[in-house]
């Protein structure tokens, strides 16, 4: 009997956090809308402490509940290490996701 092998073929961050969302979204039961808006505003601000004005939330509550979204989801979302912050392509992926979802819930 021949066997064949699979090739594995390059797979884009796109579909891979797709998969990851999918997989994740029936799982997780801890990740709330809050944590979806805080990450909105600062992907929109690219600036924790102008998203926290903005949320009226303090700032370090914020870093903390977006660390938590990062390790809900097991991606690094925002790059910290530039002034301003940046956002991975996994963020700029996820935000893109979520805007859709929060417009819907806001409506």
């Amino acid at each position: 009997m021949d066997r064949q092998f699979l090739v594995p073929r390059p797979i884009t961050l796109r579909a891979l956090l797709t998969w990851h969302w999918d997989r994740q979204a029936s799982v997780s039961e801890s990740m709330e809308l809050r944590h979806l808006r805080y990450f909105a505003a600062v992907a929109e601000t690219l600036n924790f402490t102008q998203a926290a004005e903005n949320l009226r939330v303090a700032q370090p509550a914020l870093s903390r509940q977006i660390r938590q979204l990062e390790e809900e989801i097991g991606v690094t979302l925002i790059d910290r290490h530039h002034s301003p912050v940046q956002l991975t392509d996994a963020g700029r992926i996820f935000h893109a996701r979520i805007g859709k979802l929060l417009m819907q819930v806001d409506i």
